[in-house]
């Protein structure tokens, strides 16, 4: 299978690219998580922290129009292009209503993959008020240690739980700074380039294209050939639940570390024996890291695991296709696509990330 990666714009790069010569894009693009000062309009309020991207990364900005075109335009007509996308209202309602403007089929559900390793990140109100209001800071003996209260960007650590309470801040205890929840899902949005052809079925006999592999996609159960895809994937047993002192889990009709287990047995033997690393809710800081050991750290913050592309590859493309990846950051879409035998093509914009990618996915091209 042949792997293309470039390092530049992926506006650019795309437009070097055939029309009607993509099967699928599979992409983790920007969520543009940094809007909020920009609607707020104040140059020194609450939110300016954020102004310059998520995780003060500069290239945290929602694909334009032009680059959305652009991915329409090298698609065969009636691919799927898979994005994923926050569940955050903000960046998710403006990155559809693009995805509309350049052309793209927006009418389908999403895909919603859940988690149980996010951590809460929400500001407590009162613990905050109670620091700018002056109150005195507590110390404690905690392993025969005296341990000061403190606060880190906003969140407060075992220590800080018995910090005194001001009058003011007593009224709102138990709150927290507008809404965040412990983050336990991620959104993959699915879109689809219009069908050049009046049905369905005309179009699957034209390029074999308007149709996703559901099949491919199964979650296997006892007994049967599979429960048929849902648009939920769990991992980690995210759904398990106590019932009479027994363990029942109801993430077996939804789970992609299950389907993963059915599926990696068909992949030929050479392969497997270089896949134990892949076992991971999220992905782990050992496969963040795998083939590049020696060079540097994969700092990238948003790293997938590779069973979860490489289910999507499975849902929206069969052996042999092209999957182009326009933000690939540190590769993973290609590493998935090496296991599952597409081609791949990746654009990267920053050059430290396309650095990483390339020796991840030249460490196992030379292990193939």
């Amino acid at each position: 299978m042949s792997v293309i990666l470039k390092q530049n714009d992926c506006l650019d790069l795309m437009k070097d690219l055939p029309g009607e010569s993509i099967d699928a894009i599979i992409s983790d693009p920007p969520y543009q998580l940094a809007s909020m000062s920009k609607c707020f309009g104040k140059p020194h309020n609450a939110f300016e922290r954020m102004s310059k991207g998520f995780m003060g990364k500069e290239w945290d900005v929602l694909p334009t129009v032009d680059i959305l075109k652009e991915a329409l335009r090298v698609l065969k007509s009636g691919a799927f292009a898979l994005w994923f996308m926050t569940p955050r209202q903000d960046s998710q309602l403006e990155f559809l209503l693009r995805l509309k403007q350049a052309g793209f089929v927006i009418g389908f559900t999403p895909l919603y993959w859940t988690y149980a390793s996010g951590f809460p990140k929400g500001t407590n109100i009162a613990k905050t008020i109670s620091r700018m209001q002056g109150a005195k800071k507590q110390s404690e003996k905690k392993h025969g240690v005296h341990t000061n209260n403190t606060v880190t960007r906003d969140k407060f650590n075992s220590i800080y739980q018995d910090y005194e309470l001001t009058d003011d801040a007593k009224k709102f205890n138990g709150s927290y700074a507008g809404f965040q929840p412990k983050p336990a899902v991620e959104v993959i949005i699915v879109s689809m380039k219009p069908l050049s052809e009046k049905t369905y079925i005309g179009q699957a006999l034209k390029n074999g294209k308007g149709l996703t592999w559901l099949d491919n996609c199964r979650i296997p159960i006892q007994n049967n050939e599979g429960r048929f895809p849902a648009n939920l994937l769990a991992s980690d047993n995210v759904l398990a639940v106590k019932s009479n002192k027994e363990i029942e889990s109801l993430s077996r009709f939804f789970s992609l570390d299950e389907w993963w287990r059915v599926h990696e047995q068909k992949i030929p033997e050479s392969q497997r024996k270089i896949l134990p690393f892949m076992y991971v809710p999220k992905a782990s800081k050992k496969e963040r890291n795998r083939g590049i050991e020696n060079l540097m750290v994969n700092i990238h913050p948003t790293v997938k695991p590779i069973k979860l592309m490489s289910y999507l590859i499975n849902l929206a493309t069969r052996e042999g296709d092209s999957v182009l990846d326009p933000f690939m950051g540190t590769g993973t879409t290609g590493l998935a696509c090496l296991f599952e035998n597409r081609h791949f093509i990746g654009f990267e914009k920053d050059a430290e990330y396309f650095k990483i990618a390339q020796k991840r996915i030249n460490y196992f091209s030379n292990l193939f």
